[in-house]
Protein backbone atom coordinates (compact mmCIF):
# COMPACT_ATOMS: atom_id res chain seq x y z
CA UNK A 1 0.00 0.00 0.00
CA UNK A 2 1.32 3.45 -0.92
CA UNK A 3 0.20 6.27 1.38
CA UNK A 4 0.73 10.03 1.19
CA UNK A 5 0.75 12.87 3.72
CA UNK A 6 1.14 16.56 2.91
CA UNK A 7 3.41 18.48 5.27
CA UNK A 8 5.17 21.83 5.57
CA UNK A 9 8.91 22.36 5.42
CA UNK A 10 10.82 24.49 7.92
CA UNK A 11 10.00 27.68 5.95
CA UNK A 12 6.35 26.73 5.47
CA UNK A 13 6.85 25.37 1.96
CA UNK A 14 4.43 22.63 0.88
CA UNK A 15 5.91 19.15 0.78
CA UNK A 16 4.71 15.56 0.59
CA UNK A 17 5.90 12.36 2.23
CA UNK A 18 5.08 9.01 0.64
CA UNK A 19 5.30 5.65 2.38
CA UNK A 20 6.15 2.87 -0.07
CA UNK A 21 6.23 -0.67 1.25
CA UNK A 22 8.73 -3.24 0.03
CA UNK A 23 7.85 -5.04 -3.19
CA UNK A 24 5.62 -2.20 -4.39
CA UNK A 25 6.24 -0.11 -7.48
CA UNK A 26 7.51 3.32 -6.49
CA UNK A 27 4.92 5.79 -7.82
CA UNK A 28 7.24 8.34 -9.44
CA UNK A 29 10.05 6.07 -10.60
CA UNK A 30 9.68 4.19 -13.87
CA UNK A 31 9.13 0.53 -13.10
CA UNK A 32 11.27 0.60 -9.96
CA UNK A 33 10.19 -1.80 -7.21
CA UNK A 34 11.06 -0.88 -3.63
CA UNK A 35 13.36 -3.47 -2.09
CA UNK A 36 12.72 -2.21 1.47
CA UNK A 37 10.05 -0.01 3.06
CA UNK A 38 10.78 3.60 2.08
CA UNK A 39 9.65 7.08 2.92
CA UNK A 40 10.10 9.50 0.02
CA UNK A 41 9.97 13.29 0.23
CA UNK A 42 8.76 15.70 -2.47
CA UNK A 43 8.54 19.48 -2.92
CA UNK A 44 5.04 20.48 -4.07
CA UNK A 45 6.27 23.79 -5.54
CA UNK A 46 7.72 21.97 -8.52
CA UNK A 47 5.32 19.50 -10.10
CA UNK A 48 7.83 17.39 -12.05
CA UNK A 49 5.74 14.35 -11.04
CA UNK A 50 2.15 14.08 -9.72
CA UNK A 51 3.70 14.28 -6.22
CA UNK A 52 6.08 17.17 -6.92
CA UNK A 53 9.85 17.27 -7.22
CA UNK A 54 11.62 14.30 -5.68
CA UNK A 55 13.96 15.36 -2.85
CA UNK A 56 15.17 12.21 -1.14
CA UNK A 57 14.25 8.86 0.35
CA UNK A 58 14.92 7.06 3.61
CA UNK A 59 14.66 3.47 4.66
CA UNK A 60 11.68 3.57 7.07
CA UNK A 61 13.58 1.77 9.82
CA UNK A 62 16.35 4.37 9.62
CA UNK A 63 13.86 7.24 9.64
CA UNK A 64 12.01 5.87 12.65
CA UNK A 65 15.16 5.34 14.76
CA UNK A 66 15.34 9.02 15.80
CA UNK A 67 11.95 10.27 14.69
CA UNK A 68 10.89 11.23 18.23
CA UNK A 69 14.12 13.00 19.15
CA UNK A 70 12.65 16.49 18.44
CA UNK A 71 15.52 17.14 16.03
CA UNK A 72 14.66 18.41 12.58
CA UNK A 73 15.84 16.69 9.45
CA UNK A 74 17.83 18.17 6.58
CA UNK A 75 16.47 16.43 3.49
CA UNK A 76 18.97 17.99 1.06
CA UNK A 77 21.92 19.89 2.47
CA UNK A 78 22.26 22.65 -0.13
CA UNK A 79 18.56 23.62 -0.19
CA UNK A 80 17.32 25.59 2.84
CA UNK A 81 13.64 24.92 2.01
CA UNK A 82 14.12 21.16 2.14
CA UNK A 83 14.30 20.79 5.89
CA UNK A 84 11.61 19.66 8.30
CA UNK A 85 11.22 20.50 11.97
CA UNK A 86 11.33 17.99 14.80
CA UNK A 87 7.57 18.47 15.21
CA UNK A 88 6.93 17.61 11.55
CA UNK A 89 9.21 14.62 11.85
CA UNK A 90 7.17 13.49 14.87
CA UNK A 91 3.90 13.93 12.92
CA UNK A 92 5.24 11.77 10.09
CA UNK A 93 6.34 9.08 12.57
CA UNK A 94 2.86 9.10 14.17
CA UNK A 95 1.33 8.78 10.69
CA UNK A 96 3.57 5.81 9.87
CA UNK A 97 2.61 4.17 13.18
CA UNK A 98 -1.08 4.92 12.53
CA UNK A 99 -0.81 3.03 9.26
CA UNK A 100 0.28 0.06 11.42
CA UNK A 101 3.73 -0.04 9.92
CA UNK A 102 5.73 -2.84 11.51
CA UNK A 103 9.44 -2.92 10.85
CA UNK A 104 11.12 -6.31 10.55
CA UNK A 105 12.74 -5.58 13.93
CA UNK A 106 9.32 -5.05 15.57
CA UNK A 107 7.87 -8.22 14.02
CA UNK A 108 10.74 -10.32 15.37
CA UNK A 109 9.97 -9.33 18.97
Amino acid sequence: MISRIDIRGINGNPMRAILVQAKEKRPNHLEVIAQVDLIEFYDLHYMHTPDGQFICEYNVDTYMENAYSNRGLDLYTSEQDWKITGRTRHIIADWINYLSYKSPKQEAV
